[in-house]
C-alpha cells in the first residue's frame, strides 16, 4: 500500500521535478574537498569533520532561528545548509519544515521532492548502511508531504514504516510522536475516548523515546541538542489535551526553556498554562518574554508600549481616540514607528505583516489577560499596541468597545467598531488578512450595538453580515 502511494504522488509531481533540477547531486568526495582547499596531506577525517562541523553550525543557526519563529533568517541559513550539500537528506527535511510552519507548504512540498530526487546520503548513517537509509528518508519525506498535506493518517503509516526499518531513528521517532499527537488532538478526528486516550500515550512514548536517543548518543546530544527543547515543548503539548492545567506538562515547558531561552512557542503555550492555573504574574512574564524575542524581529516596534505612555499621558480618553478616529492612529505612527529599511530589506511585504500579525496577537493575548486579572488599564495599552501593530486585527476592538461602553456613551464606544468596519473597506483589506471568526464577532457586537440604539435596519443587516462571515470562517 505505501510503496502505491509513493509511486502515486511521485508521478503527480514528476512534471514540476523536471523543471526544478538548480542542484547537482553529486557528493564532493574528501579528496576532491582536500585539493580545492589545498589541504590535500591532510587526515581525510580531518576534513569530514571539518565540513561536518560547518553544516551542522549552519543547521543549528537555521533551526534557533525557527524556534524564534524568524523564517526569514531561518530561510537564508537552511538554503545555504542545502547548498554546501546538495545530496544530504537532513538540510531538505528541515528546510522544507521551516517552509511549512511558516505557510508555504506548496514549496516546502517542493523541497521535499528535491531531496527524494537529490539526495544519496546524512550523517545519521554509516556507507554500509546507504540502502536502508536512503528507505527510511523516503518514508519520513514522503510522510511529511502527506502530513503538509492534512492528511495524517496515510502519513503515520509512512512514519511507522521509517521506524519498523530504523527502530530508533530519531526523525523517525519524532515524527511518529508528532503525528499521533495531532490526531488526538484534531477536533474533527472522530476518535472515541479510549482511542484517544491511546493516541495520547503513543505520542508521548514516541517523544520520550526520542529524547533518549539524542540523551544516550555524543553525536546527537553534540549536534541536536536544540531537539531536546522542542521534544519537551511537545510532550507538554500533548499532555495538556487530557489536563488544562497540567503539572506534568508544566515541568516540560520549563524544561524546554531551560535548554533554549527563546523558544517561542515554549514560553506562548506556557504563558497559557499558566492562565489556566490562575498564575497571572507567571503567565504575564512569558507572554512579554514572546513579544521581547518578537519585537527584535520588527524593531519599527520595539518598545511600542513605552512610545504609548509617552503619548497618550495619564489621559485615558487619548488611548481610546486610537479606536475612535484614524488620525490619532496616523499621528502616533508618524511621530514614534520609523521603519529600518537595512533590518527589514530580506522581509518582502508578506514577510512583515505576518511578523507584525504574530506580534500583535501576542500582545492581544497579554491584554486579554490582564483584563481577566481585572487590570483594565494594562489591557488597554496591550489592546492599543495590537491595534497599531495590526490594523487589521479584530479582537482588539471587540475588547476596547466593551471596555469603553462603561466610560463613553453607547454612541461614542460604537465608532469603535464601526471606524474599524470603515477602515476595513476603504483600505480594500483583503480576505487571507482577516480572521472570518473575529469578523463575525465584530458583526454580531455592532449588530447589538444597532439594536440598542433602535436602528434596527441595521442591527438586521449586521446580523446578515455575520452569518455570511460566520459561515465563511467555517468553510476556511
Amino acid at each position: 500500500m505505501l510503496k502505491d502511494h509513493h509511486d502515486a504522488v511521485v508521478s503527480f509531481f514528476s512534471s514540476s521535478l523536471s523543471s526544478s533540477k538548480k542542484h547537482t547531486a553529486c557528493e564532493e568526495s574528501a579528496h576532491s574537498i582536500m585539493e580545492k582547499s589545498g589541504e590535500a596531506n591532510v587526515n581525510p577525517e580531518i576534513i569530514f569533520n571539518r565540513r561536518r562541523e560547518e553544516y551542522y553550525d549552519l543547521l543549528r543557526k537555521g533551526i534557533l532561528l525557527r524556534m524564534e519563529e524568524n523564517y526569514v533568517e531561518s530561510f537564508e541559513y537552511l538554503k545555504k545548509v542545502v547548498e554546501l550539500e546538495p545530496s544530504n537528506f537532513e538540510g531538505y527535511l528541515e528546510w522544507s519544515v521551516c517552509m511549512s510552519l511558516s505557510n508555504r507548504n506548496i514549496h516546502a512540498i517542493r523541497i521535499l521532492y528535491w531531496g527524494l530526487h537529490k539526495c544519496n546520503f546524512s550523517y545519521w548513517f554509516s556507507e554500509s548502511e546507504r540502502d536502508i537509509e536512503r528507505d527510511y528518508f523516503h518514508n519520513l519525506f514522503i510522510g511529511l508531504i502527506y502530513e503538509i498535506n492534512e492528511q495524517q493518517h496515510t502519513s503515520l503509516e509512512y512514519y511507522k514504516e521509517a521506524c519498523r526499518l530504523v527502530p530508533n531513528g530519531f526523525y523517525a521517532l519524532f515524527s511518529c510522536g508528532y503525528s499521533f499527537g495531532s490526531l488526538c488532538l484534531d477536533k474533527n478526528s472522530n476518535l472515541t475516548s479510549q482511542e484517544k486516550e491511546r493516541y495520547i500515550e503513543e505520542s508521548c512514548k514516541y517523544f520520550e523515546k526520542a529524547l533518549e536517543r539524542v540523551h544516550a548518543s555524543p553525536f546527537h546530544s553534540k549536534y541536536h541538542s536544540y531537539y531536546i527543547c522542542i521534544l519537551c515543548t511537545n510532550i507538554a503539548w500533548v499532555l495538556r489535551e487530557n489536563n488544562e492545567t497540567s503539572n506534568d506538562a508544566l515541568n516540560y515547558y520549563s524544561k524546554a526553556t531551560e535548554w533554549y531561552d527563546r523558544h517561542l512557542r515554549s514560553y506562548f503555550s506556557r504563558a497559557s498554562l499558566y492562565g489556566r492555573r490562575g498564575e497571572y504574574e507567571n503567565a504575564v512574564k512569558d507572554y512579554t518574554k514572546c513579544i521581547e524575542i518578537k519585537e527584535l524581529q520588527v524593531p519599527k516596534w520595539e518598545g511600542i508600549l513605552v512610545k504609548l505612555k509617552s503619548y497618550v499621558g495619564s489621559n485615558v480618553m487619548n488611548l481610546l481616540s486610537l479606536f475612535t478616529t484614524r488620525h490619532a492612529a496616523n499621528d502616533f505612527r508618524s511621530k514614534y514607528c520609523y521603519h529600518n529599511e537595512e533590518v527589514s530589506s530580506g522581509f518582502s511585504q508578506y514577510d512583515m505583516k505576518e511578523y507584525e500579525k504574530r506580534l500583535a496577537d501576542i500582545y492581544e493575548e497579554r491584554g486579554t489577560l490582564h483584563l481577566e486579572n481585572h487590570d483594565v488599564q494594562a489591557a488597554l495599552f496591550d489592546f492599543a499596541a495590537a491595534k497599531l501593530i495590526n490594523p487589521c486585527n479584530a479582537c482588539s476592538h471587540i475588547f476596547v468597545n466593551y471596555i469603553a461602553s462603561s466610560v463613553l456613551d453607547q454612541e461614542e464606544s460604537s465608532e469603535i467598531l464601526l471606524e474599524y468596519l470603515k477602515y476595513l473597506q476603504e483600505e480594500n483589506v483583503y480576505d487571507y488578512e482577516l480572521n472570518f471568526f473575529d469578523i463575525a464577532s465584530i458583526f454580531i457586537h455592532s449588530s447589538h450595538v444597532f439594536e440598542e440604539m433602535n436602528d434596527s435596519t441595521k442591527a438586521k443587516e449586521f446580523k446578515t453580515k455575520f452569518e455570511c462571515a460566520l459561515n465563511h470562517s467555517r468553510i476556511c
